[in-house]
């Protein structure tokens, strides 16, 4: 493993330790989730740094356990014997006085009388400078060194006037330049407001420098500085250490932070428990959401996780979680519609454990032979590593310094749940893969012969859905073997289909004349039934005259007569055409063929002008295709800040749960949408699960998108432009959750999202370039 990967790994394995003993695996999943382990993506590479966020508040927080120990240090009360006048002495024992008595200096005669005019007493003095302190005086020091540090690399960062305006080294800018970029954005530039990330970042680490300067002032950091300087190498975990909890934070910090010595455990099971808690995030990431009385999570000293069996739900599946032994994650996947279930297994392979396979060439020889011998009840086993070498399809590569981690787990747990639509009837005699007929059915499943793939068919919500489990790797030579395992028919229909979306010919255009004609007179091709003989559409599985079933492909009428007779007439100007009409044409009549060649030779007499309109392919441009974060993020402030009012104002509610995907954030109320946001153009737009009709002529200004599928469940959309459309918002909100009880404790978050321009859009994966015509 590359040094980088392995630093980070340590940081991550340190920092779960701290979670150690029983943990609720939310819990868990939220402290990674909020970037609580010390990661998050640099915008402009791939490499995974640490979290300036988390760090600024990790700092934060340790200052105000160092002022705890300031105002309340431990010391050591030291003894020491002193000689005082016997009025003002107080402290004394027996064997201050037995020195007394042995002291003929201090004793005087006064009025015939001897007594002792001092007394040997004792005092206590307290001592600062314990091994404690002198560790706290020294963390100040480091880390304001370091504080600094990062606050200088901040800095550099900050945003300008001449980087916004494209300026290169050495470019000087004249006054009339900044006006008018000024002007270009509106007047006043914005280059970085409070709210921004970086500025608290920075606000809160020069808040927290000044407050260390502060300590160095204090009786405690002069009287630890005096002592020395302190020999961090022997650093050892005292009592104080580990049973004060503000010496407990500051010394943890500086493990988690500071130390550069060995890490307590193995690097194996540090990419263990990596994989795991990335796992358990992806899952909460696709949607799935944890059982409430899932059981706590074990964790050790040396970070190692233990669990019996953690349980997600997501309708209509649930993945139960378990461990197999040191190396294996198993995700019981059970479709609750029919109670189908698949098994998944990832296998954890760390570097570290190369050396171990002497058995095997390479490391990707032995992750091969761990798939192959996969349980025969395991549908497919995925391959975690950090190996490069390891080429199979199956295996994910997984570095903890790439920015892909979560989008490849996330990847990972949607392929055990794969759900696409189709046909009950098709897809049991046709594979939804790769289309072949070579399909037998496995149990309840159907396997593919051709591809290797398995799925299951049922019944969901008034849809054929079908649960694909086991999908293979795409490759050249199966499509091949697809092709030539479909019977000659089906070739057929498939170029047929092929050769009617090409683009017309231009030394013909009369062939699309004919072509447009037919397709409006012929509802399709027909079929006849191979027991009686009954003619009928080819969408028809039954046959309506005696009611048995007939082959889907069928026979086609006449067939080869009109075939003959169209070649005849047009194939010597274009033969392309030719096999279209052939495929087209199932039930002409021989009567409007005849009329056809006298108009065919007319028309080709003219074909310059015919040409000019009718192009040899549509011209194509690139385009932007935009994801609704994409839109939001280049829609202004004004409608970020109506978005994150409405968000936090759904989310308030219980039992409601977001999902934003490519085009829309998505409100569930339990498995039920209820309120889509989206972006048009520049405007905010929201969409109810209500019916439009009974909100005409009304303030709202509805409009019915109900004719549209996927606003089948959310028909009703208002564009909200102002404050008074999020309030309308809001009562509609209160409709459709209607009966719904609100949070007790509900924190609003920010949800406004930084601006990216196009070029930074398709670089954070939030725009696709695509190709479409003009």
């Amino acid at each position: 493993m590359k040094n980088d990967s392995l630093n980070i790994l340590k940081l991550f394995t340190r920092k779960l330790a701290n979670c150690r003993y029983k943990v609720a695996p939310d819990a868990l999943v939220k402290y990674m989730e909020e970037g609580r382990f010390g990661y998050t993506c640099s915008k402009d590479s791939e490499d995974v740094v640490t979290n300036e966020f988390v760090f600024a508040d990790d700092v934060a927080t340790l200052v105000s356990h160092i002022r705890s120990i300031f105002k309340e240090p431990h010391i050591f009360l030291k003894k020491e014997d002193v000689i005082q006048n016997t009025t003002v002495a107080s402290k004394f024992d027996n064997v201050s006085l037995r020195q007394t008595y042995k002291d003929d200096k201090i004793w005087r005669v006064k009025n015939g009388t001897v007594a002792p005019e001092y007394i040997h007493a004792y005092v206590y003095e307290d001592n600062l400078a314990i091994y404690e302190n002198r560790f706290i005086v020294y963390l100040i020091d480091l880390l304001l060194e370091m504080v600094t540090k990062k606050i200088n690399e901040l800095m550099v960062g900050l945003e300008t006037l001449n980087k916004q305006m494209g300026s290169v080294d050495n470019q000087c800018f004249t006054p009339f330049d900044y006006v008018d970029f000024a002007d270009e954005q509106g007047g006043i530039p914005v280059l970085l407001n409070a709210d921004a990330t970086i500025v608290q970042i920075i606000n809160s680490l020069i808040k927290s420098k000044k407050l260390l300067i502060a300590f160095q002032s204090r009786e405690l950091y002069v009287a630890c500085k005096k002592a020395g300087v302190f020999n961090v190498a022997g650093l050892k975990a005292t009592n104080i250490f580990l049973n004060d909890k503000d010496y407990f934070y500051c010394y943890n910090f500086y493990l988690n932070y500071l130390n550069k010595e060995p890490i307590f455990t193995t690097e194996s099971k540090m990419y263990y428990g990596f994989v795991t808690v990335n796992l358990l995030s992806a899952l909460v990431k696709s949607g799935f959401e944890l059982d409430e009385e899932a059981e706590n999570i074990s964790i050790n000293n040396s970070a190692h996780l233990k669990f019996s069996g953690l349980k997600f739900k997501k309708d209509p599946f649930t993945i139960d979680v378990s461990q197999n032994g040191d190396d294996e994650i198993v995700f019981d996947v059970t479709n609750l519609v029919d109670n189908n279930k698949a098994k998944y297994v990832f296998k954890i392979i760390n570097q570290s454990l190369a050396k171990t396979m002497a058995d095997f060439t390479s490391v990707s020889d032995y992750a091969k032979k761990l798939i192959e011998n996969q349980p025969d009840d395991v549908i497919k086993t995925y391959f975690v590593n950090d190996i490069e070498d390891v080429v199979d399809y199956n295996a994910l590569y997984i570095l903890p310094n790439k920015a892909n981690v979560a989008t490849r787990f996330m990847k990972a747990v949607k392929s055990c749940v794969l759900l696409v639509e189709g046909s009950d009837f098709l897809h049991t005699r046709y594979c939804p893969v790769c289309g072949s007929k070579l399909i037998a059915p496995n149990e309840e499943d159907y396997s593919c012969v051709n591809c290797s793939s398995l799925y299951h068919i049922f019944r969901y919500t008034s849809r054929d859905l079908i649960w694909i489990k086991n999908l293979p790797a795409v490759n050249a030579e199966k499509h091949a073997k697809t092709e030539e395992s479909l019977d000659s028919s089906v070739q057929e229909e498939v170029k047929a289909s092929a050769i009617n979306e090409a683009p017309a010919p231009v030394e013909q255009p009369v062939t699309k004349t004919i072509i447009q004609t037919v397709v409006k007179e012929e509802k399709g091709p027909t079929k006849v039934c191979s027991n009686c003989h009954y003619e009928m559409a080819v969408v028809n599985h039954y046959c309506p005259n005696c009611g048995k079933e007939i082959d889907i492909v069928g026979n086609v009428i006449e067939r080869e007569e009109v075939k003959e007779t169209i070649i005849e007439t047009v194939i010597k100007e274009v033969p392309a055409p030719v096999q279209e009409v052939v495929e087209e044409v199932t039930a002409v009549e021989e009567p409007v063929v005849e009329t056809q060649p006298e108009p065919v030779a007319t028309v080709v007499e003219e074909p310059v002008p015919v040409v000019e309109e009718v192009p040899v392919a549509p011209q194509k441009e690139m385009g932007l295709k935009k994801s609704f974060v994409a839109k939001l993020s280049q829609s202004g402030k004004e409608n970020q800040l109506f978005y994150s009012e409405l968000k936090n104002y759904l989310l308030s509610f219980k039992r409601v749960y977001t999902r934003v995907s490519w085009n829309y954030d998505t409100f569930n109320l339990g498995r039920d949408v209820k309120v889509k946001i989206a972006v048009r153009g520049k405007t905010l737009v929201v969409f109810f699960a209500l019916d439009p009709k009974e909100y005409e002529n009304t303030k709202y200004y509805p409009h019915d998108m109900g004719d549209l599928k996927k606003f089948e469940e959310t028909p009703m959309m208002i564009k909200v432009k102002s404050d008074r459309s999020v309030k309308y918002a809001k009562e509609l909100i209160d409709v459709v959750l209607e009966g719904v009880d609100k949070k007790k404790v509900f924190e609003e978050e920010s949800y406004e999202v930084p601006y990216y321009t196009d070029e930074e859009l398709v670089k954070e994966g939030l725009a696709k370039i695509v190709e479409r015509n003009i």
